[in-house]
């Protein structure tokens, strides 16, 4: 895969990031590629003055698409592209799936509040994909409360359609509208937008709101 038309081409000044963002088969939901030169990237942007403030200058460039929604999805790796990914943050919406999640966010706190020092931000620690496995799911609860980390009032489910979505290539709610992936994401929806302040979605309101997705 090349870096052209990727955020790694925006990252490295060489276009705009208007001109990287993609369409999908969704109305008014767009994305912006990554690739693997997004490492380099991230080893290399540190020489530079703020540097973990690059992407949000990005998002306010001139020119951007007026998007409601900006969504980031970042692994749960402490680097130079996580710190970026941090800056311009309103809601952090941390997924656990086991108790090392729980023993390895300290880190990513901990840089969390270097970068953001008084400034007003939500995070929703989120229960993700233990319903199949009540040991387990106990024990992260327990280390959850045990580390006095708030729990989300949405769970994400075990649910094998929501697994296979990315093969269908759309939104789960056209893929499987009814399953149990559906119903959390949805909720999990309305949660977001009410730590936020806005009004609660609907299905269609998911899938209508413009936004985009740096991946």
């Amino acid at each position: 895969m090349t870096n052209a038309g990727t955020l790694v081409a925006a990252m490295t000044a060489n276009t705009p990031l208007r001109d990287v963002i993609n369409p999908t088969r969704i109305d008014r939901l767009m994305f912006v590629s990554s690739a693997i030169g997004l490492e380099d990237v991230g080893r290399r942007i540190t020489d530079t003055e703020h540097y973990q403030t690059l992407l949000a200058r990005l998002l306010a460039q001139e020119g951007m698409p007026p998007f409601e929604f900006v969504v980031i999805d970042s692994p749960n790796q402490i680097s130079p592209i996580m710190e970026n990914a941090i800056f311009p943050t309103d809601i952090f919406v941390v997924p656990f799936e086991g108790t090392q999640a729980v023993r390895s966010y300290a880190n990513f706190f901990k840089l969390l509040i270097s970068l953001r020092p008084g400034i007003d931000y939500k995070t929703l620690h989120v229960l993700n994909r233990l319903s199949h496995q009540p040991g387990l799911r106990k024990a992260v609860l327990e280390a959850m409360q045990a580390e006095g980390l708030a729990i989300a009032r949405t769970e994400i489910r075990n649910d094998g359609w929501l697994a296979r979505v990315s093969e269908y290539g759309g939104s789960i709610f056209h893929f499987r509208p009814h399953s149990n992936g559906a119903v959390d994401i949805l909720a999990l929806a309305e949660e977001v937008l009410g730590e936020l302040g806005m009004a609660p979605a609907t299905a269609t309101a998911v899938s209508e709101s413009p936004a985009t997705i740096a991946s």
